[in-house]
């Protein structure tokens, strides 16, 4: 899986940085907002750090291999939340496009 964490705020060391290993050495990201990494999470070993300080606001995309090969697109309609209570979720509203 590929991933990519964007800093939305100032991320320093005490702001929960990226953390990741390289070789046996322990390394941080830190930036400012719209600082990036792109890494192989299945290769590289990595946590956010604990926030000491101040909480940090990032954003998370994952990429990874789909073995679906439906051109189907489903768009659900108010499920813009995350997580999703999987108790109190319908497909009542789906569209559904071939």
């Amino acid at each position: 899986i590929i991933r990519m964490i964007t800093y939305l705020t100032d991320v320093n060391d005490g702001d929960g940085a990226f953390e990741f290993n390289i070789n046996g050495s322990k390394k941080r990201h830190i930036g400012g907002p719209g600082s990036c990494i792109l890494f192989d999470a299945d290769i590289l070993f990595h946590r956010a750090s604990p926030p000491k300080l101040k909480h940090r606001e990032a954003l998370d995309f994952s990429i990874g291999p789909s073995l679906n090969t439906s051109t189907s697109i489903c768009i659900a309609n108010s499920t813009n939340t995350w997580p999703v209570d999987p108790f109190n979720y319908s497909l009542e509203n789906t569209i559904y496009s071939t």
